[in-house]
């Protein structure tokens, strides 16, 4: 929520955002909107941070060392030339949940107007 009262100084707004996560501070409308758009994605994250699929995810992320290593031990050639796919797959991944998040941000933006 921003705070009512906005001040302006050099010509900009200041505005205080007051959100569950923290106060913020915008000066700037464009700011304010960027500032905004972090709160509603930090939301976002907090959320996906209780599914189950993230539950399961972070007890398989735990077993990976160990399987990692236990590979290395066993096939060190393989193993190594497996990382770069990995790191694609998880890549892809990353810039796929940015995007989607950032697509719901949007028709949320427009659902208001």
């Amino acid at each position: 929520m921003v705070r009512e009262s906005v001040p302006t100084s050099s010509g900009m707004n200041q505005f205080v955002i007051d959100s569950d996560f923290g106060v913020f501070d915008a000066d700037g409308n464009e700011i304010l909107l960027r500032r905004v758009k972090e709160v509603y994605a930090i939301a976002q994250l907090k959320d996906v941070s209780r599914t189950d699929q993230f539950k399961q995810s972070l007890l398989t992320a735990a077993q990976v060392p160990y399987n990692a290593a236990r590979n290395l031990v066993k096939d060190p050639v393989t193993a190594v030339s497996n990382v770069p796919k990995g790191m694609m797959k998880f890549m892809g991944r990353a810039g796929q949940s940015i995007k989607n998040i950032g697509k719901k941000d949007e028709s949320q933006s427009e659902g208001r107007k």
